[in-house]
């Protein structure tokens, strides 16, 4: 938002009581998380304490201090500060996630939430990129298993590998998604500014949805969204075929572990570009080079070991074809709910300054024209987009948390870069979330084992 007079302080403003305002209505008990008309409700299970809103206030005024720490050092450089907020987010997120009425060891290993570890027992590394078509037979109790693509079994049974204090805990996953911080910093960082990276990661460490959905592997998802985020920004800004190589590796792995994210992935890899100033030309070799490296990823694993992701795909889409056609007439409840769940899955401050700062960007863009717009504004009008396609082909359920996981960490990083210079909106922004987080996350069952 410009540095307008007057704007600095009304937008914190704004910010604070449309915050306030949502966390005494949780406090009531008032707000529906997820659909009545669908039947996909999370319950709420227990009443709000003092101890609940202590904790969050902690978390909120701990990432606020050490985003305030690291903005006013400028340019800081090297790990040390993307490591401090990953040290910081994993411990919010056990903190947070420990108000729940359940543990996260009690959600990893309950088959109810988490039955992915089924399938993962039962079969080998082999043995899942085989059988995945007969998941369903194999596994008939374990919606997880079969309603999914093979790469979260997969990735499953690589983490049971890990000792039971780590990987049985929960912690592992918690960690993974913890560590998304790393490429949100550097993506921020290269696309925007070392500020902006410094607020991003400070609002995604209290990112209710984080904590909320925490040890399930949605968590993980969005560690890899970002990873592939991180290289699209280098690969775009530094035109560097080596970046795009890695980048069209990222996507099939992101292919093989969940496909919903390559609907914000696709329309930012045009949009990022294009905010970048890349070329034309240029922008086409990376493009090339990047669907040879994705084609030559499918080609390998498919010759050595004979699994086709896109048969993967295929499979799954048939599987949630049959529910979708089922619950064809709820799509229009999940449309106008979705608004709804994403302010709680992001954090209703930040959803609220980052439309405020795409209005703002777009009001510049029709005065100036769309080349002289702000540098985030494509990448955000083109996650806006993706959300709008998403909604109209009816994602709703436990599809809208896999949304919100990933996409709510893109819309931080744009939200922030716009707002970094005034940064009082986004202070109100890390408390909002933190509390709301919070508050939540010990009312609402949103995990249930």
């Amino acid at each position: 938002m410009p540095a307008r007079r007057g704007m600095q302080y009304r937008l914190p403003a704004a910010t604070i009581a449309l915050g306030a305002a949502y966390l005494a209505l949780t406090a009531m008990k008032s707000p529906l998380f997820g659909s009545k008309a669908t039947g996909w409700v999370y319950p709420y299970l227990s009443p709000l304490d003092l101890n609940t809103v202590f904790a969050g206030l902690l978390c909120g005024l701990c990432a606020a201090w050490l985003a305030h720490l690291f903005a006013r050092r400028g340019n800081t450089g090297g790990i040390v500060t993307p490591s401090i907020f990953f040290l910081f987010s994993s411990g919010a997120c056990w903190l947070l996630a420990s108000l729940r009425l359940f543990s996260t060891a009690e959600i990893f290993s309950s088959a109810n939430a988490n039955s992915f570890q089924t399938a993962a027992r039962a079969l080998s590394f082999k043995g899942i990129l085989h059988f995945y078509p007969h998941f369903q037979a194999f596994f008939p109790g374990d919606r997880h298993v079969f309603t999914n693509m093979a790469g979260k079994t997969f990735f499953t049974k690589i983490m049971l590998a890990a000792p039971d204090w780590l990987a049985g805990s929960g912690l592992l996953p918690l960690l993974i998604a913890s560590a998304g911080v790393f490429p949100l910093y550097y993506a921020a960082k290269k696309l925007y500014s070392a500020k902006s990276a410094v607020f991003a990661c400070a609002l995604y460490s209290v990112m209710p949805a984080l904590i909320y959905f925490c040890p399930l592997l949605n968590c993980v998802t969005a560690f890899f969204f970002l990873l592939s985020l991180c290289l699209l920004a280098y690969a775009a800004c530094g035109r560097s075929k080596t970046i795009a190589a890695f980048y069209g590796l990222s996507l099939y792995w992101i292919m093989f572990f969940d496909p919903v994210a390559l609907a914000p992935l696709g329309l930012l890899s045009l949009a990022i570009p294009f905010s970048c100033r890349t070329g034309l030309k240029e922008f086409f070799k990376l493009a090339a080079v990047c669907l040879l490296c994705f084609a030559g990823a499918h080609a390998a694993v498919y010759c050595g070991l004979g699994y086709n992701v896109f048969n993967n795909y295929a499979v799954i889409a048939a599987v949630n074809r049959a529910w979708l056609d089922q619950t064809r007439q709820l799509r229009m409840a999940w449309l106008f709910r979705n608004p709804a769940e994403a302010a709680a899955g992001m954090g209703v401050g930040i959803m609220f300054l980052f439309f405020a700062a795409q209005v703002s960007d777009l009001r510049q863009v029709l005065k100036t024209g769309l080349r002289n717009s702000a540098p985030q504004f494509a990448p955000g009008l083109a996650l806006t987009g993706a959300w709008a396609v998403m909604a109209v082909m009816g994602v709703g359920g436990a599809e809208a948390v896999r949304v919100w996981l990933f996409s709510g960490a893109a819309a931080i990083l744009f939200a922030a870069a716009r707002l970094a210079e005034t940064p009082g909106a986004l202070y109100a922004a890390i408390i909002v979330s933190a509390l709301q987080a919070a508050f939540a996350a010990r009312m609402v069952g949103f995990v249930i084992p």
